[in-house]
């Protein structure tokens, strides 16, 4: 995985999808004490394409395989979690579930993500459901521009800074 530590910051790479059905995004949650959402996605891995990365995600998360669409914004997200602050560099696509597959029914329902049990334990619990776009403004969403960027997506991509102004968990 991309992620380092340097001059007191958490460095990561991630790549994360949007897809939407019937006016509905797909977020997720992961157990513990975080009560936000998050658009699905992962970290790179060193010498993986983007795309690559971005469907492998998706494989281990919602257990299909789905068609990455095209690049919608490349974000630098400047944040802090849990005191840690954060630079994350994330390539967003737009992605399209199969048809068939269980997860576009719109029921919510629970993943595991091995690769952030960090204590190397059974995975982490995520938490997946569909959000309607027309109340993504009330949902504590992470970066929170995705408020906004999520109700009109671009037709190229683009670049887009977000720097949180308050500090997260």
């Amino acid at each position: 995985m991309v992620t380092f530590d340097i001059q007191g910051t958490r460095f990561v790479y991630r790549v994360s999808g949007v897809a939407i059905i019937d006016g509905r995004v797909l977020v997720h949650q992961f157990e513990g004490d975080d009560d936000f959402y998050v658009l699905p996605g992962g970290r790179v891995d060193v010498r993986e394409p983007a795309e690559e990365a971005l469907a492998r995600e998706m494989q281990e998360e919602l257990g299909c395989e789905v068609r990455v669409d095209r690049l919608l914004w490349v974000l630098d997200n400047l944040f802090t979690h849990k005191g840690v602050d954060h630079h994350e560099l994330g390539l967003i696509f737009e992605i399209t579930l199969p048809e068939g597959c269980p997860q576009a029914s719109g029921e919510p329902w629970t993943g595991t993500e091995g690769d952030l049990d960090m204590a190397g334990g059974a995975g982490l619990e995520l938490y997946f459901q569909w959000k309607p776009i027309e109340e993504l403004a009330t949902l504590d969403i992470k970066p929170a521009c995705l408020r906004l960027m999520l109700r009109d997506l671009p037709k190229h991509p683009v670049y887009v800074v977000h720097r949180d102004a308050a500090k997260s968990k």
